[in-house]
């Protein structure tokens, strides 16, 4: 696990919720040292997301025991086994990265740039059919080895570098337009969003069939791999958010449940304080100073 910020204290309750699982697996803690801070820094649309996104950028120097490599958002609970994608991935052919696709890629653009997404209009046509047939941040097979031999990573930071102004997913972004067209496609399963059940109806009814089949469709809503709990409003701060009764169940089979109760007062709180004129002000002024920063 790849951290800035962990106590000593939450790594030793992680290490125990694998005790059971300790005879194949084990989990490490890798402490980034806040790399790409600056250029994090530089980005003036963060939104929800912290730096450690960024570290899907250098995974070939932070892994440099393998070939290719899962990562995974940690908004997220994995229902079902993900072994078979990441066995199926061929590190030996060209594919850069392997990722679920957007169904719809044509209507990435279908609306004027509007909102958060403005920023989209300043990319060439070239690297806006890259951002359309990019994949989507939440879970990746990297193949280390073809980044290394295409020195990857390099690209990579150097057009995050040339674009962090006006970038709107952070690495998504990024890796949508430095891997594209060496992008392997994998199961809709593997990223399904907490939301999709109230955008698209309780059944997927609204979800047709294009670069996904009728088939890849219900197979992810009646047995997703990954569940991720996308956007700004969590399980953990929106309680009300659907799928949340899935991420609590799980809460309460890990030695975190008494912290998460123990913070739950605090929590509201300052929700309730956020909704206030003086912070709204705050955070706007906050904003604007980010954006001169980024200019000079």
């Amino acid at each position: 696990m790849i951290h800035n910020d962990i106590p000593i204290a939450h790594q030793e309750k992680l290490q125990s919720t694998i005790s059971p699982f300790s005879h194949f697996a084990s989990l490490e803690f890798i402490y980034a040292n806040h790399a790409l801070k600056g250029i994090w820094d530089a980005i003036p649309d963060q939104h929800h997301y912290s730096c450690e996104v960024l570290y899907k950028l250098i995974a070939p120097s932070l892994f440099p025991q393998y070939d290719k490599i899962i990562i995974s958002d940690v908004d997220v609970i994995f229902l079902n086994p993900l072994i078979h994608s990441f066995l199926e991935f061929d590190p030996h052919q060209e594919h850069l990265i392997g990722g679920v696709l957007s169904n719809n890629p044509q209507d990435f653009f279908k609306n004027p740039f509007t909102g958060y997404r403005s920023k989209y209009k300043l990319f060439s046509p070239q690297e806006q059919k890259a951002l359309q047939y990019g994949i989507a941040g939440g879970y990746l097979i990297i193949n280390l080895l073809e980044w290394r031999k295409q020195d990857t990573q390099k690209q990579a930071i150097t057009c995050l570098k040339q674009n962090a102004h006006k970038i709107v997913q952070a690495e998504q972004d990024i890796l949508s337009l430095v891997c594209y067209p060496y992008i392997s496609k994998i199961s809709l399963a593997h990223i399904v969003c907490h939301t999709s059940w109230r955008d698209l109806g309780e059944s997927w009814e609204k979800f047709k069939p294009n670069i996904y089949t009728q088939e890849e469709i219900n197979q992810a809503r009646d047995h997703p791999i990954q569940l991720h709990y996308a956007g700004a409003k969590k399980p953990w701060n929106t309680p009300n958010e659907p799928k949340s009764e899935i991420w609590f169940s799980y809460l309460c089979k890990t030695p975190f449940l008494r912290d998460y109760l123990d913070t739950l007062e605090i929590g509201i709180l300052q929700k309730h304080q956020q909704q206030t004129i003086l912070s709204k002000v705050k955070r706007k002024i906050k904003k604007c100073w980010t954006l001169i920063r980024a200019k000079f």
